[in-house]
């Protein structure tokens, strides 16, 4: 499917999937920042910046890990999602105690987070094509040179065994 959408709406070259997913983090570091104004919001905060310390680490990773890090992304969706349906609305009593001088604050929070819960679903998708495709994404390795290392990797070692 990825692949029809990137030849109708992309001029039929394959979509720069990695770069695509650090765009789509920093969008979400934005957004994240912009409602911490009002929201505590530090478990996206850290999902957020575990997901740039993996897309900058990825030597580091397994495809596991990187997976946890899609159910971390799902599960602050979650908390992002009780917090604006069951939290948030129990706040009115901060309009009476401030006289609602903060009420164009609140609105402009609240605003930010619909559009990033909203768009934590497209992050939670392009991660989770991500770790679909984890070698040829995330390890920018082709199937063919992973067999190629493999094989030097078993060179390596019985020549080790030799020695």
């Amino acid at each position: 499917m990825a692949a029809n959408i990137s030849k109708q709406y992309y001029g039929g070259k394959d979509i720069p999937w990695f770069e695509m997913t650090e765009f789509v983090v920093a969008v979400l570091l934005v957004l994240n920042l912009l409602q911490m104004i009002k929201k505590p919001a530090f478990m996206t905060l850290t999902v957020t910046v575990l997901a740039i310390y993996v897309l900058h680490n990825t030597h580091h990773i397994t495809r596991q890990t990187f997976r946890g890090l899609v159910a971390l992304l799902a599960l602050s969706w979650a908390y992002d999602f009780l917090w604006l349906f069951l939290i948030e609305p129990s706040s009115y009593d901060e309009d009476l105690e401030d006289g609602g001088h903060e009420y164009k604050l609140r609105r402009f929070v609240k605003f930010v987070s619909y559009i990033a819960l909203f768009f934590k679903l497209i992050v939670v998708a392009v991660f989770w094509k991500d770790s679909l495709d984890y070698r040829r994404i995330i390890k920018r390795k082709e199937p063919e040179q992973e067999a190629e290392d493999n094989i030097d990797l078993i060179v390596m070692q019985y020549q080790a065994q030799i020695v």
